[in-house]
């Protein structure tokens, strides 16, 4: 019995459903999964797929209509997202010990033994990153938080010129009448600094519950809607202005290794997929979760990582 401490596995979906399908193949192995899957996505054979996997798998939990939202690239609508999968973890009557927070296509590299291995023996780290934005010298960084980033949310495509011109005009509109704020958040009095880190986290219950309560909070709601990525600003920024702080990972060079503790992905000019081709490098970056892989490329490196469970839980058994 593989199973020692309770994992929920919160993933945040659009796309490709083979791959989603993989995903949670791997992921009951070591835990529970709970999926959102983006409003837009009205693809009738993708939702088939899904229900029908579903059915077979009582580990597996989909939100319901009224509990999803439309996403909007860099929008609030991505810190949403997390809070209804968190809300769904929090109210289902089994005590999970760890929330850990993927995107459909992802993978993990490690094995489900090397995975409830791991954090067995971090039972108390919060996966979770922050790079103080308030006081650093980057000028892109603060460019997020000092200007008024509205309209992110609105339902248009990512790409589209309409949505651009909309975001890119209020913004500069605001920036000529000089309307921006501090780079800091005030709250019961006291200044929070602003912290960056990836969205993608893992933390201990107390910390997820801890989380959930301040997504209420009007004040840092208000402060994040109007932000740039606010999903990777919002959640770093509670927890290192609060008690996790000492068990969460302060970063002070901003790499795209540093900040994804568990993740190896790189995001230089577009978000990068990979194949077999990369495997090695990979394996050598000894993270948990590879992202992304996609359909028609990333097959054959998904059949190698799974090759190397295999030897990770032999050795596991001869230890």
């Amino acid at each position: 019995q593989i199973i020692m401490i309770k994992i929920a596995y919160l993933i945040e979906a659009h796309t490709d459903i083979n791959r989603l399908i993989d995903l949670c193949e791997a992921l009951i192995l070591s835990g529970d999964v709970f999926i959102h899957i983006d409003k837009k996505n009205k693809d009738h054979v993708f939702w088939q797929k899904l229900l029908d996997y579903q059915k077979s798998k009582k580990q597996i939990t989909i939100l319901g209509k009224q509990e999803r939202h439309y996403v909007a690239w860099a929008g609030f609508s991505q810190v949403e997202c997390f809070k209804s999968l968190l809300r769904k973890v929090l109210d289902n009557p089994k005590q999970y010990d760890r929330f850990i927070l993927l995107s459909g296509l992802d993978y993990p590299v490690w094995s489900p033994i090397q995975i409830q291995n791991y954090f067995e023996n971090n039972i108390e780290k919060e996966f979770i990153c922050g790079y103080d934005i308030s006081t650093c010298k980057y000028d892109y960084q603060l460019r997020k938080i000092i200007y008024y980033h509205f309209f992110r949310d609105i339902p248009l495509p990512h790409k589209s010129m309409i949505r651009r011109i909309i975001i890119g005009g209020t913004m500069t509109i605001l920036k000529c009448i000089g309307i921006k704020r501090k780079p800091f958040l005030k709250i019961n009095n006291q200044d929070w600094h602003i912290y960056f880190g990836s969205s993608w986290i893992s933390c201990t219950r107390a910390c997820g519950e801890y989380i959930f309560q301040q997504l209420n909070n009007k004040e840092i709601t208000r402060y994040f809607k109007t932000v740039y990525a606010p999903d990777e600003l919002c959640v770093p920024t509670i927890v290192m202005n609060s008690p996790f702080k000492k068990n969460a990972i302060k970063v002070n060079d901003l790499t795209f290794q540093n900040i994804t503790p568990l993740h190896y992905l790189n995001y230089e000019d577009c978000i990068w997929s990979y194949d077999e081709n990369d495997f090695n490098t990979i394996i050598r970056a000894n993270k948990m979760f590879v992202r992304k892989v996609i359909s028609g490329k990333s097959e054959k490196l998904i059949q190698m990582i799974q090759r190397t469970w295999n030897l990770q839980t032999n050795i596991h058994n001869h230890s």
